[in-house]
């Protein structure tokens, strides 16, 4: 549909967190010479599937957004990568339950509901709110980069809570983050390209 009759693809399949890994395979597959551009699409389509009496849904929205990844010049594009993780048997968050798509028609044939895991959120949420800003100041350590000499962030976004407590773990401005919230919700891996493609277009 795009023109792109020599590409192959393939899905990176890592939940909410889908973005970041598949664009350090497409850096990786670029930096070895294998590819020359590479397109990374992410995309959250849990609307259809929500239980609106649960108020968990008003905290979703669709959403969709792609990058370009090729050689660009020194000192520009990404200068820094961190990715980390945690084993754990039952991972938190909202997931998917009983969704069985019926291939012949545009419905499902039975709808599918969200959940949480019980406690999980409490459980888990204390990780991510070290884990992130560590990975982080990782990353800015490598290119010797001071935390307040970094114009604007971008998180992903999870929920207002979560990107606060991100702000205050890094000791930084929060004017400096840049977040669409309010504007579509929690997009989770859809929300890192959608927001880049928000701030370039605000000129920040």
């Amino acid at each position: 549909g795009i023109g792109a009759v020599n590409a192959g693809a393939f899905n990176v399949d890592c939940g909410y967190n889908g973005f970041l890994p598949s664009v350090f395979t497409a850096i990786a597959f670029v930096q070895a010479g294998l590819y020359n551009k590479v397109l990374v699409v992410a995309g959250e389509t849990l609307m259809a599937n929500v239980d609106f009496s649960d108020f968990k849904a008003l905290t979703i929205g669709d959403g969709a957004g792609a990058v370009i990844i090729e050689k660009v010049e020194e000192g520009y594009g990404f200068l820094s990568t961190h990715h980390m993780s945690r084993g754990a048997e039952k991972a938190a968050g909202i997931k998917i339950k009983l969704g069985n798509p019926s291939y012949s028609s545009k419905q499902n044939s039975v709808k599918a509901y969200q959940y949480v895991e019980p406690i999980s959120l409490q459980r888990d949420v204390r990780f991510l709110q070290r884990y992130i800003p560590a990975s982080i100041q990782e990353s800015l350590e490598v290119i010797n980069l001071d935390k307040d000499k970094v114009d604007h962030y971008i998180f992903g976004q999870q929920f207002a809570g979560l990107t606060y407590s991100w702000i205050q773990n890094l000791g930084i401005d929060g004017a400096r983050v840049f977040e669409t919230l309010k504007d579509f919700a929690a997009m989770k891996t859809a929300s890192i390209p959608v927001n880049i493609f928000e701030a370039y277009s605000k000129g920040i």
